[in-house]
């Protein structure tokens, strides 16, 4: 009976101890599907990781294509911008050979724009005053993007002081430019710059080389012209245009050297030219 009794409480010791072991490998086995699971969800966060790695490598790869692409074109349009730019003046330097014929030319301009000026000045101011009543008034708070650039391509020459003697002196500057000169080829379309209403569109006929221009009333003292197009009429003085109306084709008509437009704003009681930039975007 006590050998019974020992082999019982050996059996028993023997039983406690499986079962230590049991329950602890059970833990362990517990603590590895976890470390499994930690493992596994640390290589899918590394794999995406990876990939959201590769995807921002491809991106910037892709933009510095895009960049690359965009410092090309932009080098082809300085460089056409320079050439339109050359023919120019080297149009302006053939004719004005010297300072007398420059001067004889710059002369005769100023004439027609005065004689110009006087002969659709009751025009404008008789647009004006409905355009005022439409659209209210267009005012600039410098670079305000009230206006819309008249059309696309290279600006060839800016508003103010410049080099080519064609231009009358205004101020301190010997010649001055009132306008924009923007050159593409001929037929470029050409839009109105602002809501408005034509106040003329026609030949200048005080020009010894006639300029087919367009002008047209915004309301608020402002008007914008737009020279040297092609002799159409997809307008009529007195008609209504929409911000981005087609009014015109670009062409080579009157004193210019190239097919370009030259846009000019003018503002106040007596419709002086005005820096256009102010308006534009």
């Amino acid at each position: 009976f006590s050998d019974v009794l020992s082999d019982t409480s050996a059996y028993l010791s023997i039983a406690d101890q499986d079962a230590q072991l049991a329950q602890q490998i059970t833990q362990d086995q517990q603590a590895l599907d976890s470390l499994r699971l930690l493992t596994t969800s640390t290589r899918l966060r590394t794999d995406q990781l990876r990939r959201d790695t590769l995807d921002t490598q491809e991106r910037v790869e892709e933009l510095r294509a895009q960049l690359r692409e965009a410092k090309q074109r932009l080098g082809v349009l300085e460089r056409a911008t320079e050439k339109a730019r050359d023919r120019q003046k080297a149009a302006i330097e053939r004719i004005a050979k010297n300072k007398k014929q420059a001067q004889a030319i710059v002369q005769k301009q100023q004439s027609a724009r005065n004689k110009l000026m006087r002969n659709i000045r009751n025009k404008v101011a008789s647009m004006q005053a409905k355009a005022s009543a439409q659209f209210g008034g267009v005012a600039p708070t410098g670079g305000s993007g009230r206006f819309d650039w008249p059309t696309r391509g290279s600006i060839t020459q800016g508003y103010g002081c410049t080099g080519y003697y064609i231009n009358p002196p205004k101020g301190s500057c010997a010649h001055f430019h009132d306008g924009i000169d923007i050159a593409n080829g001929s037929g470029t379309p050409i839009y109105a710059a602002a809501s408005g209403i034509v106040a003329f569109i026609g030949w200048n006929p005080y020009e010894y080389n006639p300029a087919f221009i367009a002008v047209i009333a915004h309301g608020g003292g402002i008007s914008t012209l737009y020279a040297h197009m092609l002799a159409t009429y997809p307008v009529s003085v007195g008609q209504t245009v929409k911000k981005g109306q087609r009014i015109g084709s670009m062409g080579n008509t009157g004193g210019s050297f190239g097919s370009h437009l030259h846009f000019e704003v003018w503002a106040g009681g007596d419709w002086q030219p005005v820096n256009p930039y102010a308006y534009l975007p």
